[in-house]
C-alpha cells in the first residue's frame, strides 16, 4: 500500500464507529421497496450533517448528492440500496420484514464513503465528480404493490434503479458502481471481486384468464387458467 492509498484509508477507518452506528441503525429500521422512508428520512439527515445537499426522488424514497472536485473529468456514481426483504420467520424481522440481503450494510458503507470525502485531501489528484445515490426497490418483492403505485401513475418502472433512469437521476454520469456482500471466501482466499450486473430489472405481468364449463358434460368447451400458467 503506498502513501497515498495508506491516507485514504485512514480518512475511511476515521468514521469506522458513524458506519458501524448506521448500520445497526438500518438493520433495526427494514422497510421493503418504495417504502423505505425511514432510511431515507435518516440517511438524508446524516448526509446533511456532513455539508450534503440530497437532490430527493419525490414521492418515492431516494436521493443523490454531489461532490465536485473543481477539476473537469468523468462523473462517477456510487449507489447503495435501501430496501429489505418480507421474511416473517426471521427472528430479528421487524414487522415480518429484515435487511436479508445486507442492504443496510451497503449503506452504511455508503456513509463511510460520503464521511470520508469531505476529509481534507481526500479530493487530491481526482477529477470530475462524485455522485453519491441511495436507491429504493432492488429486490423484486410484493409486485402487487408494484403494480397498484404504477397504475396510479407514482411509479414507472418497478425496479429503483430503472425508475431512477427515467428520472434522469442517471443523466450526465459515466460510470456507475456499487459493493455487494457475496458468501465465504473462495478457495484461493480472494474476498473481493469486480464483476458486471446489478443493473437494475425488467419485469413482465402476463394475466391467464379461464373460461367455466361442465368439468363433465363438457370440458372441450372450457379453458383452465391454472393449468395454461403451469404449462408456460
Amino acid at each position: 500500500m503506498n502513501a497515498r492509498q495508506q491516507s485514504l484509508t485512514t480518512m475511511v477507518d476515521k468514521h469506522a464507529r458513524a458506519v458501524l452506528e448506521a448500520e445497526r441503525w438500518l438493520w433495526a429500521h427494514p422497510q421493503t421497496g418504495f417504502t423505505e422512508w425511514q432510511a431515507h428520512g435518516y440517511l438524508v439527515q446524516r448526509f446533511e450533517a456532513l455539508g450534503y445537499t440530497p437532490t430527493p426522488a419525490g414521492n418515492i424514497p431516494g436521493f443523490h448528492a454531489d461532490l465536485d472536485t473543481g477539476r473537469p473529468g468523468p462523473r462517477v456514481c456510487v449507489m447503495g440500496e435501501l430496501d429489505a426483504l418480507d421474511i416473517p420467520g426471521h427472528p430479528e424481522a421487524v414487522n415480518g420484514i429484515a435487511h436479508l440481503c445486507g442492504h443496510h450494510a451497503q449503506c452504511a458503507a455508503m456513509l463511510g464513503l460520503a464521511a470520508a470525502l469531505r476529509e481534507p485531501g481526500a479530493l487530491d489528484g481526482m477529477s470530475g465528480s462524485v455522485r453519491l445515490m441511495l436507491v429504493p426497490s432492488e429486490e423484486l418483492v410484493q409486485v402487487s404493490f408494484r403494480d397498484e403505485l404504477r397504475e396510479k401513475g407514482a411509479i414507472r418502472y418497478f425496479g429503483g434503479k430503472t425508475e431512477f433512469m427515467y428520472r434522469g437521476f442517471f443523466d450526465g454520469v459515466d460510470l456507475s458502481m456499487m459493493v455487494h456482500q457475496g458468501g465465504p471466501a473462495r478457495a484461493d482466499g480472494v474476498i473481493f471481486d469486480a464483476i458486471i450486473g446489478c443493473n437494475g430489472c425488467i419485469t413482465k405481468k402476463i394475466v391467464f384468464k379461464g373460461r367455466t364449463a361442465h368439468a363433465g358434460a363438457n370440458p372441450n368447451m372450457g379453458i383452465n387458467a391454472q393449468y395454461a400458467a403451469m404449462l408456460a
